[in-house]
């Protein structure tokens, strides 16, 4: 869904934050999880075996016309946004 909710990394960045933590990332925030895309990114370019099990491992095909690579690059995100602890502990 962050795939398709905006064009830019910075939107979907914008949109996983308000999705998961109901506030918007600072300028910290939008830089690290920038760079883990960028990093995630050149990662699975390099091996698209990894990127198509990460895409599909356990949900199934990914649709068609899917960009593999972009759809496990931003699994890899959503699986970082939902292991932070202010998502799981209100303080």
């Amino acid at each position: 869904r962050t795939v398709a909710a905006a064009k830019t990394t910075e939107e979907r960045i914008q949109f996983i934050f308000q999705t998961t933590l109901i506030r918007n990332p600072n300028e910290v925030e939008i830089q690290r999880i920038t760079q883990l895309v960028e990093e995630a990114s050149a990662a699975f370019s390099a091996d698209p075996a990894a990127a198509k099990q990460m895409a599909t491992d356990p949900i199934g095909d990914v649709p068609e016309g899917a960009d593999v690579v972009e759809l496990a690059v931003w699994t890899v995100v959503g699986n970082v946004m939902l292991n932070l602890d202010e998502l799981l502990m209100k303080r």
